[in-house]
């Protein structure tokens, strides 16, 4: 699973990860959980966040820029979950961070 989401994390759903594995998404839901006590959104926002805090540390990208690479077609989206898991917005962090 970590590797298919490293390979896909940016354009990739619950429904196209089940048929990449030849399951059905509510199967490949129940199997994830199971296996990894997680659902496969948390990984797949934890995996989506770790590469955004990648490119807000080590990058100039522009914050829109970033939401897009790591798949959030909304800037607004992004903002709020990446807020949500990390307690700051991503300009905030981006700030604080390289101090």
């Amino acid at each position: 699973i970590y590797q298919y989401l490293h390979k896909s994390f940016a354009n990739t759903s619950l429904e196209e990860a089940a048929n990449a594995f030849g399951c059905r998404p509510a199967y490949f839901s129940r199997l994830v959980r199971r296996e990894t006590g997680h659902s496969f959104t948390e990984i797949l926002t934890a995996y989506r966040m770790q590469m955004a805090c990648r490119l807000l540390l080590e990058s100039n990208i522009p914050i829109y820029q970033i939401s897009e690479i790591v798949g959030y077609q909304s800037l607004e989206h992004f903002n709020r979950t990446f807020k949500a898991q990390k307690g700051m917005p991503p300009s905030e962090f981006r700030k604080t961070t390289r101090k």
